[in-house]
């Protein structure tokens, strides 16, 4: 049953994983954002931002990574989202909002994560 495509298909997961990590962060700031009714339009920018990032870099790393360049790209522009959104709650709102669960979450996700790699690259579970 194992073979190749398992073991790479086992790297995009990890990859989207991540990115699925900061798009939690990037809705998190979208519902703070939606707060109030003067910095609702702020959620458009960071949508913006994020789709004019995740375009030329999926393509050109498609093109170079396949499948893995286009889950790359895909984390790295949820990145950038969350890293705009979380510049704007925190200039347009002129509050920091859930820094420190933000901060906690990253590393509680981080720590996850890193916990299941090294049990699969050292003892073979998952």
């Amino acid at each position: 049953i194992y073979s190749d495509k398992i073991e790479f298909s086992y790297d995009v997961f990890v990859v989207l994983s991540l990115s699925f990590l900061f798009n939690t962060l990037y809705i998190l700031y979208t519902n703070v954002l939606s707060l109030e009714e003067k910095t609702a339009k702020y959620k458009m920018f960071g949508f913006l931002f994020a789709t004019l990032v995740n375009i030329p870099l999926s393509y050109f790393l498609t093109l170079r990574y396949g499948i893995l360049g286009s889950a790359v790209s895909t984390m790295l522009s949820c990145i950038f989202a969350a890293f705009i959104l979380y510049a704007l709650v925190n200039t347009k709102v002129k509050q920091h909002y859930l820094l420190k669960e933000s901060i906690g979450f990253l590393l509680s996700a981080c720590m996850t994560a890193s916990i299941v790699v090294y049990l699969n690259t050292h003892l073979a579970i998952f």
